[in-house]
């Protein structure tokens, strides 16, 4: 059919709406199959764009990282680059834009649970749980038998280092995780699963 209207009129994408034709959305392969697959993954409607409070996140992982479809999109966006597709005729087809990868962002993740954790050893930052969460990890939580063994550790400060190292690199491993789940679940959408390229692109 896109080829009888010469791609003018798009190809039909995620939620049943034409994309990439004269004067439509293109078909962003990451950030559109990204938020698709944060809805499917929280059980909301496929297109759905507003945020998921945390009252009724209910602990899932995917809600507690990533409060919305387009913070998860973003995310993705930056670690994998984008790539745009348009079908009609006087349109550029393809465009594309590179990630970051993961490590920046284990830098910025660093720099932060260190910032955190130096807060709480020197008693500038209360041993409240919120502030104990912001400085570790689902995989590696800090308590506050953690931070008081710290207190007394005579090379606290570059035990610090390495743990806010450790904890950093499980945060990002584990988001990076969390996107290949959301990723995975999105290619199941009805209109991806049946577009080639758009699951070619996702398996690379």
């Amino acid at each position: 059919e896109a080829e009888n209207n010469r791609g003018n009129n798009g190809v039909t994408w995620i939620g049943g709406q034409n994309a990439g034709g004269a004067g439509q959305e293109p078909i962003r392969v990451v950030g559109d199959i990204a938020r698709a697959g944060y809805n499917l993954s929280n059980g909301r409607g496929i297109t759905d764009t507003s945020p998921i409070d945390s009252n009724v996140c209910n602990g899932r992982l995917t809600c507690a990282t990533w409060s919305s479809p387009e913070a998860a999109a973003a995310w993705a966006i930056r670690v994998l680059g984008e790539t745009e597709h348009r079908t009609c005729d006087a349109c550029t087809k393809t465009q594309a834009t590179a990630g970051v990868g993961l490590t920046p962002l284990i830098q910025e993740e660093y720099e932060r649970k260190l910032q955190a954790l130096q807060g709480l050893v020197t008693g500038a930052q209360a041993l409240t749980i919120e502030n104990l969460e912001a400085a570790g990890s689902t995989a590696m939580p800090i308590t506050r038998g953690v931070i008081e063994a710290l207190r007394d550790e005579p090379d606290q400060n570059l035990l610090a280092h390495r743990l806010a190292s450790e904890i950093a690199l499980a945060t990002v491993l584990e988001r990076g995780l969390l996107l290949q789940r959301i990723l995975l679940a999105g290619v199941k959408e009805p209109n991806v699963a049946a577009n080639r390229l758009a699951q070619d692109a996702i398996s690379r």
